[in-house]
């Protein structure tokens, strides 16, 4: 059945967000600890999932559309507490559950990136007052060893 279908997207995008949160832990880490190497992997992989959860999206979007005989527009705009009328009991339970669980993954997820960027500010910051210390012609910078 398509209701299924979407169930199953559904339950893989949930995956896919907790990978991204995962990720965004280990990239906080790596720019704690100044893992450049590590970091750029994790970008990477970052992108890869994030492609993969776009094209999760895109077939929930095409399930929708074609269920619910409605454009892409509609379907983008269409709330998962509207899709849980079409299921019965059971599977709007499960509808709750995943929408609870995705609300609080994006949440998670917006709070680690914001965190990531700040943490990446400051380290641009530091690099840029680095720099201006070694290039401002009043400091003196010598390589003596005692």
């Amino acid at each position: 059945m398509i209701l299924n279908k979407l169930l199953t997207y559904l339950k893989y995008e949930e995956q896919l967000l907790v990978e991204l949160n995962n990720l965004a832990e280990k990239q906080q880490f790596a720019l704690v600890k100044f893992q450049m190497e590590e970091l750029e992997q994790i970008v990477k992989y970052q992108e890869e999932v994030a492609n993969n959860l776009k094209l999760a999206e895109d077939q929930r979007m095409n399930i929708l559309m074609s269920y619910f005989k409605i454009s892409r527009k509609e379907a983008m705009e269409l709330s998962l507490s509207k899709i849980e009328e079409h299921f019965n009991n059971d599977e709007r339970i499960e509808i709750y559950k995943i929408k609870n669980k995705l609300r609080r993954l994006l949440s998670d997820l917006s709070d680690k990136n914001l965190a990531n960027k700040v943490l990446t500010n400051r380290a641009r910051h530091s690099i840029r007052e680095i720099i201006n210390v070694f290039t401002n012609g009043n400091n003196n910078v010598y390589s003596v060893r005692v």
